[in-house]
């Protein structure tokens, strides 16, 4: 299979050849192959870890799949344990002061999308303030990245009562 054949490259420890079997781990998620897919995340995530480090921007984009896959398929506790570690680590690769990243603005998107979809409203609101206050000073108020956030945070808002900040957000 094109999964063993991956795998077999990929011991060879070859940077370029680990991101192949990360590329297929994201072709097998995409066509919803789900246990090939955790498979072959879990795989590449541990193979990403020894050769490159936990912090690697590779490693770290392989874990936020992961966590992507994960709270799609409802283990939303291990996603949110996931995504938090891949913020961290995007923190700690950027440095606190490049809050502005768009790694790490991603990382605290993708928590807001799952802490939103776990209940907890508030901390979902208080990221995507942050994400879309940063993304409009470093993206601009019309990049697509920007209004999603904006979009998402106005949807939190609608759903907590908040209809004219909703509509302005929405606006």
């Amino acid at each position: 299979t094109s999964q063993a054949t991956a795998k077999v490259l990929a011991e060879t420890g070859r940077e370029e050849w680990l991101t192949e079997v990360h590329r297929l781990a994201v072709r097998l998620h995409e066509k919803s192959m789900r246990a090939p897919a955790f498979e072959t995340y879990r795989w590449v995530i541990e193979h990403f870890s020894k050769s490159l480090g936990n912090s690697h921007p590779r490693t770290l984009q392989a874990k936020n799949n992961f966590a992507v896959l994960l709270e799609e398929h409802g283990h939303l506790e291990d996603a949110e344990r996931l995504h938090r570690e891949v913020l961290e680590g995007c923190k700690a690769v950027h440095g606190e002061g490049q809050a502005d990243h768009p790694d790490t603005l991603a990382c605290q998107f993708n928590l807001a999308v799952l802490r939103h979809r776990q209940g907890d409203h508030q901390e979902a609101e208080d990221l995507y303030r942050h994400v879309v206050e940063r993304r409009e000073k470093t993206l601009g108020h019309g990049h697509p990245d920007t209004l999603r956030s904006k979009n998402n945070l106005a949807g939190l808002l609608r759903k907590r009562g908040k209809l004219q900040e909703a509509l302005e957000q929405h606006q």
